[in-house]
């Protein structure tokens, strides 16, 4: 079976999930009306990436719960399109921080709840209520058989054992980031470099960045690779999306 995947490196506003979710609402309005099966964004798009500050009683108050209503908007967002949704957000379990990604399928159930396992997403002297996930998990969406990595994960050797566990179960890895990455930086080597690093998996690796405003911040870009060949290419700079039928 095929679907159609839509990766939307859009604008992230930091600190106002109401913009996110109106910014996630006219991506599947969009999507609906272009057959797309599912639309994916970036990491913590939901809340964007810098708006954690470590201090503990802010950050409680801009992670959310499963139950929350942020979180049943998109679910509402997913089943008013019919279109399934990818997204990154901070999750908060009983007082506990995760960097996450949520999945929800056309008719708004949640299919799937990753927990990033590297700890890149967070300052070195952050206590021990925001942690990592442990548990590398597939999903069917539509049949398809996928995987979530977050950003830093696929750069920790000390994770590949469970990443390749993975791998040899799923058709096709989703890979959401959030990378400041100059444009420039970007097409001189560092990219050349992600598609080296996700060429050590044999699914097809679906790669999205955020879009953020500010000049030194996050510059979008979205791929499609499989086994070191790039199959489709949204380039960094500016917001956009890339449509590819899979």
């Amino acid at each position: 079976m095929s679907i159609r995947i839509q990766l939307s490196a859009v604008t992230c506003v930091y600190d106002d999930i109401e913009a996110n979710l109106a910014t996630i609402e006219r991506e599947a309005e969009f999507a609906g009306e272009s057959n797309v099966d599912l639309v994916l964004f970036g990491e913590a798009f939901l809340q964007g990436f810098e708006s954690m500050t470590f201090n503990y009683l802010h950050d409680a108050d801009v992670t959310l719960g499963m139950g929350s209503v942020p979180i049943a908007h998109l679910r509402n967002i997913a089943r008013l399109y019919e279109v399934g949704l990818g997204v990154g957000f901070y999750e908060n379990d009983h007082g506990a921080f995760y960097s996450s990604y949520l999945l929800i399928d056309k008719y708004g159930e949640i299919l799937h709840r990753y927990r990033r396992a590297s700890e890149g997403w967070k300052m070195p002297d952050a206590n021990a209520d925001y942690r990592e996930g442990q548990d590398f998990f597939p999903f069917a969406f539509e049949n398809v058989k996928m995987g979530v990595l977050i950003c830093g994960d696929l750069w920790e050797d000390h994770l590949l054992e469970a990443i390749a566990d993975l791998d040899a179960e799923v058709e096709c890895i989703l890979w959401p980031v959030h990378t400041d990455y100059s444009v420039v930086d970007w097409e001189r080597g560092i990219r050349s470099e992600y598609v080296e690093r996700a060429s050590i998996l044999g699914a097809h690796v679906f790669f999205i960045n955020n879009y953020v405003q500010r000049e030194d911040l996050a510059k979008g870009g979205a791929y499609v690779w499989h086994h070191g060949r790039e199959l489709a290419a949204l380039p960094p700079g500016s917001p956009g999306r890339l449509l590819f039928d899979y």
